[in-house]
């Protein structure tokens, strides 16, 4: 009997959901039913009268838990974006804001805009493993949430830049601006991840942003929630407001985030008022970069400036200066109009020395006080005549489940970015990236078995700058995650890297090859191809060169596959494993 597919369908939502319920606890900020403290509020409220518009910051009503989303159509691998633009035209017509539409694992080549619409979501069967990357030569905005859109969001996926983009490693060459116009490594990029244009009550949950183009993300619009999301990377740092994780109104919720190697995390521009900042992990600076309308809330975050990146006595770059939380940091740019608020934020600045300005347990900071001061790491104050230690000790005071405390041994640990036995030439550099998919006590990264260096705040991230990395060298190299969980146990993961041409690598080096990489011949090909070490049983799909998927067929025992006769002489993508494989018809 033929297994019933809705029911599939919903055991997929269900598992998807009963792992975010145990990764993040039962209530998380940002849900629907959160209630805040009134108590507090009305104690605090005559001193901090904008805690009564704090509360209200991101999705009115919470963001659809993941386990009562109501699946209405399934995207399969190599679908292309056309059919996926129809698959939410066809279910926001459906006018419930709880429907979604599953996509499935595997890699969606975007080639055009994705828009979002009303009452419709997106949930990836995969965090890990339902990836959207860009097609080399889409310069423009990918998802796209437009004016009017409402109760619209994506949960669980990755969204990435080209791995064609940038030098031969696929990685910007530049992990930090450096004030040098070469930050703008894709010319003037247009490529925004997701970018929100006058939507409302709408959000990104569980989402990877890495190396976008241009921003990961400019959210134009109000009462949006970003939660949960590691954002990692972006080809073009230079002026003109590119590299942004970007803040462009009032009312937004960013919570529980990770954030690096960005121009700006910054909230900037008329409008932008009552955003709450609240318990993110963020390796760089918050900005109040121009022009804001005041009355933002920075509260509960960890912040650290890794000791590689720009700052005055940093091992990078003497400029820009960058420093943990900050104001303009040019006399051309506007101050904020009023006065934005930091409480109970832990910073360390590792690029001066181990400053942690801005920390003060319980204590408001006010400001920024001016554009480009002589000494940014005092340009948020401390008065407390006029703005007091709040009464909870909190301005934001949300009633949530504790953070659950996962089991190392359930823990699912995985590389961001890299793929097991990705190729690369000598001399490239790499990131690495590792989503420890719970609070962890630290995670150790080695190569070869050697330790580059262990880290205990998020985004767990090591770059060009770091032992090994920057200067690849020939040959097949292991990278070794261990990850310490808060029990005390431990989990390790593992991949390896290739760096050279197959032509120079060693003897040894090919015969480990030969077991694990996919060999498909002839190629030109005119009717049919073999997969040598393509295992019997799994799936392979043939595409066209804009992603649209044209043959999908399970590999037999031979290894052999008939492909359709009615191909066209051209080139061609072979899809196995995640990995892309280039084919040429005669």
């Amino acid at each position: 009997m033929k297994p019933n597919k809705s029911i599939t369908i919903f055991i997929a939502v269900m598992l998807i959901s009963f792992s975010s319920y145990l990764l993040n606890g039962q209530i998380r900020v940002g849900d629907p039913g959160v209630t805040f403290d009134r108590n507090l509020i009305n104690q605090n409220k005559a001193q901090y009268p904008q805690i009564e518009k704090w509360i209200t910051a991101g999705v009115r009503g919470g963001i659809p838990l993941k386990e009562n989303l109501i699946v209405q159509r399934t995207i399969e691998e190599g679908a292309s974006i056309d059919e996926i633009n129809a698959a939410i035209r066809d279910v926001s017509k459906m006018g419930n804001k709880r429907n979604t539409i599953l996509i499935k694992k595997g890699t969606y080549i975007v080639n055009k805009k994705i828009t979002m619409k009303s009452n419709v979501s997106l949930i990836g069967e995969s965090r890990s493993e339902t990836i959207f990357e860009m097609h080399e030569n889409f310069d423009n905005k990918a998802f796209n949430f437009e004016r009017n859109t409402r109760f619209s969001g994506l949960y669980n996926m990755t969204i990435r830049g080209s791995r064609k983009w940038g030098d031969s490693s696929g990685f910007p060459k530049f992990t930090w601006n450096t004030s040098n116009s070469a930050n703008d490594e894709l010319n003037g990029s247009d490529n925004i991840l997701v970018f929100f244009k006058e939507s409302s009550d709408c959000w990104l949950d569980d989402v990877n942003l890495i190396n976008a183009g241009r921003d990961p993300m400019r959210c134009n619009a109000k009462h949006n929630t970003f939660r949960g999301l590691i954002v990692d990377g972006a080809f073009s740092k230079s002026g003109g407001a590119q590299g942004y994780f970007f803040i462009q109104k009032g009312y937004n919720l960013i919570t529980d985030c990770q954030m690096t190697h960005l121009r700006h995390f910054s909230l900037q521009g008329g409008g932008v008022e009552y955003n709450v900042v609240y318990d993110n992990e963020i390796k760089q600076e918050i900005s109040f970069h121009v022009g804001d309308d005041g009355n933002n809330l920075i509260e509960k975050n960890k912040v650290v400036l890794p000791k590689d990146m720009s700052g005055s006595r940093s091992s990078a770059s003497r400029s820009p200066d960058y420093f943990s939380i900050m104001g303009p940091w040019s006399i051309k740019h506007q101050n904020s109009a009023r006065d934005n608020f930091l409480l109970n934020n832990s910073t360390l600045e590792l690029q001066h020395n181990g400053a942690s300005p801005f920390s003060r347990k319980n204590k408001v900071y006010h400001g920024p006080l001016k554009a480009k001061p002589a000494d940014h790491s005092t340009n948020f104050k401390i008065d407390e005549s006029k703005y007091p230690t709040p009464k909870g000790n909190t301005l934001y005071p949300v009633i949530v489940s504790p953070p659950a405390v996962v089991a190392t041994k359930d823990l699912e640990p995985y590389f961001m970015i890299l793929k097991d036995n990705q190729q690369f030439n000598v001399g490239d550099h790499i990131v690495v990236t590792v989503d420890a998919s719970a609070k962890v006590d630290e995670v150790s990264l080695f190569y070869d078995g050697t330790l580059i260096s262990s880290q205990n705040s998020t985004p767990y991230s090591w770059n060009k700058n770091s032992d090994f990395l920057g200067d690849l060298q020939e040959g097949i190299h292991e990278l070794k995650a261990i990850i310490k969980g808060l029990d005390g146990d431990t989990k390790t993961i593992s991949i390896n890297i290739r760096v050279g041409s197959i032509s120079t690598l060693s003897t040894e080096d090919l015969s480990s090859l030969e077991k694990k990489t996919l060999t498909v011949f002839p190629n030109p090909f005119i009717d049919q191809i073999n997969l040598k070490n393509a295992e019997p049983g799994e799936e392979v799909s043939i595409h066209s060169m804009d992603g649209k998927l044209i043959q999908k067929e399970e590999i037999n025992d031979s290894g052999s596959l008939e492909l359709n006769h009615k191909l066209k002489a051209g080139i061609y993508l072979i899809v196995y494993k995640q990995n892309i494989y280039k084919l040429i018809k005669k």
